[in-house]
């Protein structure tokens, strides 16, 4: 008993701390002069609901898009109308269902001693030139960020930490 306590002890917070980070990545054009941006316009958010994000609405699109927004201003861009925007800024989320069940393995064989369930969701921006009408850059996190108990914190820090690594080569405002 004492063993299988402290096994718990030990697995449960490494197993949970490996579930609860938030994993950011960006891929940007290299051939682009960012410093040439100055205004932005922002698509529609993705209407809700999205299959398996039940911590998504149209309220937290809209949440998010303010975010992004002011965020973008933060860093001296400016939100004009659409045809006068030099980038336009769309985000998307998706999600999956997990559930992570950990074991004590004893001489029984292994029992189930913790489970947690939890959306494995997905958060991306895409930063388009209005002009050239590509995309220029491109960042996703990933974690358990639409959840209906700790999503809105996860998503909030996932979309803070995009939004630091816009524009590239730039860690701040």
């Amino acid at each position: 008993m004492t063993r299988m306590i402290l096994g718990l002890l030990l697995v449960v917070p490494i197993a949970l701390a490996g579930c609860a980070g938030i994993e950011v990545n960006v891929d940007a054009d290299p051939a682009v002069d960012f410093s040439k941006y100055r205004t932005f316009a922002q698509a529609p958010p993705p209407a809700a609901p999205i299959r398996n994000l039940p911590g998504y609405s149209e309220i937290r699109g809209r949440e998010i898009q303010e975010r992004i927004a002011r965020e973008l201003e933060a860093k001296g861009y400016r939100k004009v109308a659409r045809s006068e925007a030099q980038l336009i800024v769309a985000f998307t989320a998706s999600g999956e269902p997990r559930t992570d069940v950990w074991k004590d393995y004893d001489w029984y064989g292994g029992r189930p001693v913790a489970t947690t369930h939890y959306i494995a969701g997905a958060l991306a921006i895409d930063v388009f030139d209005r002009a050239l009408k590509k995309l220029v850059w491109h960042g996703w996190a990933t974690a358990d960020i639409f959840s209906l108990a700790e999503g809105r914190k996860k998503g909030d820090q996932a979309l803070e930490e995009l939004l630091r690594r816009f524009p590239p080569g730039r860690s701040g405002p």
